[in-house]
């Protein structure tokens, strides 16, 4: 599982920030603009016509609008060896006319495990943010954010799978399968 941790790159880093920041998926959260100047505009300067990236494909499951639904839980999982996030919402009010759903690379889903499937994802680990810690290294504040499998339509019993760790510092970010690693690889500077 430790080489599973070490393949986890920027965008699951990107997830957590922006997941923890604003509630939203990495789909949802970046910012139509970026790297395309002529995003969303209607400029007929360009030879490629205007696309909606927020739009998501259509997979025959659509939300009821009238429900109010709220972000439920953040997920992580392996889709084709990319880690990428998920996010399940509720009905604020518990209606039941209001099921539950699943949102994984900007599409929605009423159940994780058909996400899993339209995405070509693995349902072995699906992993929940746990727990998040700060703390001084080199006299300067870090933190980390500890995920655990466990969550919805995981195929494996909870436990199965490590728990990964993301850390930011001024010395270092990203994935790691442990503290004492992350130590390892970011060591205070002389003075």
């Amino acid at each position: 599982m430790s080489g599973r941790v070490s393949q986890l790159g920027s965008r699951l880093a990107s997830f957590a920030f922006l997941a923890l920041a604003s509630c939203t998926s990495v789909s949802d959260s970046t910012d139509d603009t970026m790297g395309d100047t002529d995003a969303d505009t209607d400029s007929d300067t360009d030879s490629e016509p205007d696309t909606d990236t927020d739009s998501a494909s259509d997979t025959g499951f659509h939300p009821d609008p009238s429900c109010n639904y709220t972000l439920l839980d953040q997920f992580v999982v392996d889709c084709g060896g990319t880690w990428v996030s998920a996010v399940g919402f509720e009905d604020l009010n518990g209606d039941p006319a209001c099921p539950p759903y699943f949102q994984l690379n900007g599409t929605d889903h009423p159940t994780m495990a058909e996400a899993l499937n339209a995405n070509g994802c693995d349902d072995f680990c699906v992993y929940l943010p746990f727990v998040s810690v700060m703390f001084l290294h080199c006299d300067t504040r870090a933190e980390f954010f500890e995920y655990r499998d466990g969550g919805p339509d995981q195929s494996t019993p909870t436990g199965t799978c490590d728990p990964m760790l993301y850390f930011w510092s001024a010395f270092g970010s990203g994935w790691y399968p442990s503290l004492a690693a992350f130590l390892e690889d970011n060591p205070c500077p002389e003075t």
